[in-house]
This record gives C-alpha cells, sequence and structure tokens, in this order.
C-alpha cells in the first residue's frame, strides 16, 4: 500500500522523482543509478549495462569505474516501468548541456547528491505520511517484490549483481520462506 502511495505522489512530479521509480523499477544501487550514462543504455533492447557507479568523496561527486564488486558488473534487462523511466529522462534533458551524459543529472547537469536524495525522499514520507525508511529500502522492495513475483533465485541473484547466491538467500529469506508457503498451498501435484 506504502509503496502505491509513493508512486502515485511521485508521479505528479517526475521531473524531481522520475529516479526513485526508476530505482524501485529495477533494484539498482543509488551509486549504481547515479552513475549510469546514456551510452550504457539500450532502449531498443531494452537492457543496461553497470560498469560505472557514483562515489562521493568529501562531498566530491566523481566515477569510479567500477561497481562494488566484479558481480556487479552486469547487465541489467528492463521491465516496461524503467525502460518508460528512461524515455522520460530522454526528453527531460538537453544533451549538449549534459557534459557527464549522466542519465540522472541535477538541474546543472552535475552529479546528482545522495544527500539531496535523501532529503526528496523524506519529503515523499513526509507529504504521505508514511514511516521512514532508507533510500536503500527501494532496492529491497524490488527484490521483495521480485521474490513475491515468482522470480528464479539465480535471476535476482544476477540482477542485483551479489557476488554470492549465499547474500541474496540470507537478506531475502523471509521473503523467499512466504512465496514458498503460499505455493506450497496453490501447488497440486496431483491433477
Amino acid at each position: 500500500e506504502e509503496q502505491k502511495i509513493m508512486v502515485d505522489y511521485w508521479k505528479k512530479d517526475l521531473k524531481w522523482n522520475n529516479i526513485f521509480i526508476f530505482l524501485l523499477a529495477t533494484g539498482l544501487r543509488i551509486s549504481e543509478a547515479l552513475g549510469l550514462t546514456w551510452d550504457k543504455v539500450d532502449l531498443v533492447s531494452k537492457e543496461i549495462q553497470i560498469e560505472t557507479i557514483m562515489i562521493e568523496i568529501r562531498g566530491n561527486a566523481q566515477f569510479k569505474p567500477y561497481p562494488k564488486t566484479d558481480a556487479g558488473i552486469r547487465t541489467i534487462y528492463l521491465n516496461q516501468q524503467a525502460v518508460e523511466c528512461l524515455e522520460f529522462q530522454k526528453e527531460l534533458l538537453e544533451p549538449e548541456l549534459n557534459h557527464l551524459n549522466l542519465v540522472f543529472p541535477n538541474s546543472n547537469y552535475n552529479f546528482n547528491g545522495t544527500a539531496n536524495l535523501r532529503r526528496r525522499l523524506q519529503k515523499t514520507y513526509n507529504d504521505c505520511g508514511i514511516s521512514e525508511y532508507p533510500l536503500h529500502a527501494l532496492r529491497h522492495t524490488y527484490a521483495t517484490r521480485m521474490v513475491e513475483k515468482g522470480a528464479n533465485i539465480k535471476f535476482l541473484q544476477a540482477s542485483l549483481g551479489h557476488k554470492n547466491i549465499e547474500t541474496t538467500l540470507q537478506i531475502y529469506s523471509s521473503a523467499l520462506s512466504e512465496f514458498q508457503r503460499k505455493h506450497a498451498e496453490e501447488i497440486n501435484i496431483f491433477d
């Protein structure tokens, strides 16, 4: 219910909130989304390449040429919601001003800072009357929804960029248990 309330709220001002819907639709780490450049986006094939991230060192944002782990270098296959977010971003931006070629730049076409995104998310919680969660909760929500929809755990591991499947299993064990319980009740192998 909270997810639906927030998405409806974000859609009222996509210029500033589109990134939140994109994070929820892809499960990317915030550093991966903020470091995403247009040359790594293929809207025809509906995929993105994660090869760089944005890091902040003493308040200075910069590209880091590789994600958190080797498994973080990956192809993400996009659902329709993620494609729509990227199409909106492409229309919103002025390529001649986007000197860093960022998908989600700030209004000056520099890196968006995580502090700015946290403030905007805080505004969402306040305006919607929802309990506060960290920005990373959007990634966990994506993964939990994928488990609820029956996504293969190996797919989820690759999508999230986890090096070991044990990481995926440990973090989402409660969602997996609930999924197993539900399906054990629904599936009758004797039909």
